[in-house]
């Protein structure tokens, strides 16, 4: 995803979801569908920094939040996957160590904020 496809999908996030007329577990899950995409697209998470972090500011700002993700959670329906085992990411036991010496080990990317790292990642999810 390049930079003006990020700001593109900004750009529609603010237009048809970042607004106070949107319904907030409209826009939790959209949130929830963006976090489940972009893990897929970029395990490392850059790209998710930067497009989720205007969605996550404006739930935050908004009253209902906290209700509507309980809400979310006592259905049980939309977060159903994340709450099974076989979840979207797997996470390693030791997650303190990276292994530097794995074939398949990559290096942070160069635009990661400095909060986001793969350890980081793996801990949150």
């Amino acid at each position: 995803m390049s930079p003006r496809e990020v700001a593109g999908a900004d750009s529609s996030n603010l237009k048809r979801l970042l607004h106070p007329g949107a319904e907030t577990k409209d826009v939790i899950s959209q949130y929830i569908s963006t976090i489940r995409c972009l893990r897929i697209l970029d395990p490392p998470g850059v790209l998710l920094h930067k497009v989720a972090e205007p969605i996550r500011r404006h739930l935050k700002a908004r009253p209902d939040t906290v209700k509507c993700v309980v809400a979310t959670l006592v259905e049980g329906d939309e977060l159903q996957d994340e709450n099974e085992a076989g979840g979207l990411i797997q996470t390693n036991n030791d997650d303190t160590v990276e292994d530097f010496l794995d074939p398949k080990w990559e290096p942070e990317p160069v635009d990661a904020a400095p909060r986001m790292s793969c350890v980081n990642i793996r801990r949150n999810s």
